[in-house]
């Protein structure tokens, strides 16, 4: 049997310990999908993830400076994403193309997600998997962007 000081500090764990996976469900659990804001620093963002060891093998070419990536986007049919947590974090950025005349197909490039959160979820689906379900879902609904 244990005494009535040690329960407390049981039950403080028990806290410490739920606290602890509430946090990580928040931060692995998509909530909005919107588009770069361009007067923020999330553009240089993107670029510091797309420049990332472990993202930039994945991408060919990857844009050297903040002015190439942002030219890109000066194509009307190429539009940046942004993806962020419960908590309101940034946990990922997308580029979504729109469909050629007469097609209806969108494409979805340059997905990378926040290193701390890649293949991390609390169960349930992982951030990737989330993102990339959101942006679809927001292409469907924007499809006039």
């Amino acid at each position: 049997m244990t005494s009535l000081e040690e329960e407390p500090q049981g039950a403080d764990q028990n806290e410490i310990a739920f606290n602890a996976r509430e946090e990580l469900r928040k931060m692995s659990t998509i909530a909005t999908v919107q588009e770069i804001d361009f007067s923020t620093n999330q553009l240089s963002h993107y670029l510091r993830l797309l420049q990332d060891p472990i993202n930039s093998l994945h991408f060919n070419p990857v844009p050297k400076d903040v002015g190439e990536l942002m030219d890109e986007f000066k194509i009307p049919a190429l539009h940046g994403i942004v993806g962020k947590n419960l908590l309101g974090d940034t946990v990922g950025y997308s580029k979504l193309r729109d469909s050629d005349p007469g097609r209806h197909d969108t494409w979805i490039e340059g997905l990378v997600i926040e290193k701390d959160l890649q293949n991390k979820g609390d169960g349930g689906h992982h951030v990737g998997s989330q993102f990339l379900k959101e942006i679809i879902g927001y292409g469907i609904l924007n499809t006039d962007l």
